[in-house]
């Protein structure tokens, strides 16, 4: 699907965002900064370059934004505080309505992470608000705000995200008897902790929440037959359809109509996961909203996921001119858990020749192509090894021998892990990453 078709899809849409809404705020920290306190006698640390961003449900709201969709409403709670007059003024910018934002009346603190950068990793976390107790009468007047805006929603989006939530377990029944009268609005559910008791939600669920729902000790995200068998459990355990995202092995979705995979998009160099999930709910949803088959909703989610995983140290969002570009220069990871654990390979009796999946019966080959430039080949066995010493000169240069022995094993890591990710594809493109590293 062409960019333009994407938005021309997504423009006539009204979607809602209901639950946990939060403020995300990143700034660079300076702990050693050689200046005492007058006042305390205590080292002073120096914040620079903050930033925020609407995070959790606002998150989700801003990712419908990017992507095109034309009216995103938002319903939830925030305090009188800065906080919660930041998240307004962020929403207004990208033109979410914020009707069904109220002030609460009652105590509450406006949510806010604040993650401070000691220069690319981030340090410990200060959270704000994240065991607020929504009381009755605000609870009440989130809902009344959202009856008002039902009838004209195509879809709704319920995110959980808090510990103590504001949707919690006796309100989401509640909850699901205003959404019950208004069948046309599609409802999808992403709640971490609290059980999906809504008729007719799609539920998005990923393998740690998959396994809580079933009472599994561990379900491994990149073993298909595993996942396969527990959706389809948990698909007749809830009656309800369901999204499961797999990280990079992609995603699964089980539904009335039937099964989906969609297997994960290889990504080369480093990569930052949060929001993945949010950018994966929003862009089902939407696609969904606008009608488009349950196939070609997955494919366009899990572009706009690893779209959102390229973009380090944010939550990140996903326009349909990223997602159309990703499309069309980018490949796919097939049986990981096949990749990871040898204990899993089978051969073809008396060979060495791996079976990743059965040849169908009878197959009817007319033609065999076969790679001998290094994939199939054993001659150039051994030539990571090679690779890897040649890749630390070129970086390092003169200064390989000079480095101090953590500097050092982490370059080797890198370099390592650069060649791990990168085996198989075209040598010019791993010049090409060498190059910027």
């Amino acid at each position: 699907m062409r960019e333009k078709e994407l938005f021309a899809a997504f423009a006539p849409l009204r979607i809602g965002v209901i639950g946990d809404f939060a403020l995300d705020v990143y700034f660079g920290l300076a702990t050693q900064t050689g200046e005492v306190s007058v006042e305390t006698g205590k080292a002073v640390h120096h914040g620079s370059h903050i930033r925020a961003a609407p995070g959790g449900a606002g998150n989700v709201a801003l990712n419908l934004a990017a992507l095109g969709v034309g009216e995103v409403q938002v319903f939830g709670l925030v305090g009188n505080d800065l906080f919660g007059r930041e998240l307004r003024h962020l929403f207004h910018q990208q033109h979410i309505q914020t009707q069904g934002l109220l002030t609460a009346q009652h105590p509450w603190e406006s949510c806010a992470y604040l993650k401070p950068m000691l220069g690319k990793t981030e340090h410990n976390r200060l959270d704000f608000g994240s065991h607020n107790h929504a009381a009755t009468p605000d609870l009440e007047a989130v809902f009344e705000a959202l009856s008002h805006s039902l009838p004209q929603l195509h879809a709704l989006i319920i995110n959980q995200q808090f510990a103590h939530p504001l949707l919690r377990q006796e309100v989401v029944k509640k909850l699901d008897r205003l959404l019950q009268a208004f069948p046309h609005c599609r409802l999808f559910a992403d709640m971490r902790s609290l059980r999906p008791d809504f008729q007719g939600a799609t539920l998005k669920l990923n393998a740690a929440e998959l396994a809580g729902l079933l009472a599994l000790d561990f379900l491994d995200e990149q073993d298909d037959a595993q996942c396969e068998q527990y959706l389809n459990q948990a698909r007749r355990l809830t009656s309800l359809p369901i999204l499961l995202t797999r990280g990079s092995s992609g995603l699964m979705y089980a539904g009335p109509s039937g099964s989906w995979v969609q297997p994960g998009i290889y990504l080369r160099g480093p990569i930052d996961s949060v929001g993945a999930g949010d950018a994966c709910i929003s862009a089902f949803a939407a696609c969904m909203a606008a009608g488009m088959p349950v196939k070609q909703a997955l494919e366009v989610a899990n572009l706009a996921a690893a779209v959102t995983t390229r973009k380090l140290y944010q939550t990140g969002t996903a326009s349909p001119a990223e997602i159309v570009a990703l499309a069309q220069d980018c490949g796919y990871n097939y049986h990981l858990d096949l990749a990871a654990d040898l204990r899993k390979a089978h051969y073809l009796p008396q060979s060495e020749i791996e079976v990743v999946e059965p040849i169908p019966t009878p197959a009817h080959f007319t033609h065999a192509i076969f790679d001998h430039d290094g994939t199939l080949s054993t001659l150039r066995e051994g030539w990571e090894a090679v690779m890897l010493e040649v890749m630390m000169e070129m970086i390092a240069g003169a200064q390989l021998h000079k480095l101090d022995t953590a500097t050092y094993e982490a370059l080797k890591q890198a370099c390592a892990r650069f060649i791990n990710d990168t085996t198989g594809v075209q040598t010019i493109v791993q010049m090409q990453g060498l190059r910027e590293m």
